[in-house]
């Protein structure tokens, strides 16, 4: 019977591999951490970016006029 219980456990070996790819949603996680912090920073960036494009294509329009 002492054999039955080995058989159990190389039953446990097929699961290992599953855990390996817990492993892979993990980086997921950092992934998901760091897009944050861009989708943070980007959107500060696009209002900024926005007024500055608007107040630089305001300058030019009046001196080719004026010319």
């Amino acid at each position: 019977w002492g054999k039955a219980p080995t058989t159990h456990k190389k039953n446990t070996g097929p699961p290992p591999p599953p855990k390996k790819k817990n492993t892979q949603p993990p980086p997921t996680q950092a992934n998901n951490m760091k897009k944050t912090k861009t989708k943070k920073t980007k959107p500060k960036n696009h209002n900024s970016q926005p007024p500055t494009k608007k107040k630089t294509q305001k300058p030019p329009p009046p001196p080719a006029p004026a010319t």
